[in-house]
């Protein structure tokens, strides 16, 4: 999980299938007698791309997503100290998804975050440098091992910037959401 890969010709898809694979049996075995549909399920579980709004905390009696900025676009990331952790995203995950987290974008014409670190399903993950991310022509990386988070479970993601004035940027995960129908088709 340490490394960042750049070109898709070198996109890590065998351990992305794999990781995915994993997922669903979970899924399969959780959501039993409901049965994989792929992309468009009609009465058991599914998979899209992940959204923005799959990483916002749903208040479960309001229906309220709460800890993004918003559900459509991912959101920014305010940057309000030089070398010190803080917190991005951090989540329990709705009961009716499983998360495939593959990677990483980064929109900021001027990127100041500097390393990123995963908790999921209660295992702490590696911290990542993600400065040579910068560098290349692409504004994404994939991570070399991917890994789900399971319904109920938690998500964290820390990051570290290296600017010493406030500041905000624009980043996103790359991935899969594998849900229940009536997850899917929520808007």
């Amino acid at each position: 999980m340490a490394d960042l890969i750049r070109l898709t010709e070198k996109r890590p898809d065998k351990e992305i299938v794999n990781t995915v694979r994993s997922a669903i049996a979970d899924a399969t075995s959780k959501w039993a007698p409901m049965a994989y549909q792929g992309e468009y399920p009609t009465n058991g579980f599914g998979i899209t791309n992940l959204r923005a709004r799959d990483v916002c905390l749903t208040n479960a009696a309001t229906g309220v997503q709460a800890s993004c900025p918003s559900s459509i676009y991912f959101g920014l990331i305010s940057i309000t100290t030089a070398s010190a952790w803080g917190d991005w995203i951090n989540l329990t995950v709705d009961d009716r998804a499983y998360l495939v987290i593959t990677g990483i974008f980064n929109l900021d014409p001027t990127p100041q975050i500097s390393q990123l670190r995963f908790k999921a399903n209660g295992e702490d993950l590696p911290s990542m440098s993600i400065e040579e991310l910068y560098g290349w022509d692409l504004a994404r990386g994939y991570l070399s091992k991917p890994f789900f988070v399971r319904p109920e479970n938690n998500l964290t993601v820390r990051y570290v910037g290296r600017n010493t004035r406030a500041s905000v940027e624009r980043m996103g995960l790359l991935g899969y959401c594998i849900a229940k129908r009536s997850y899917l088709i929520l808007e």
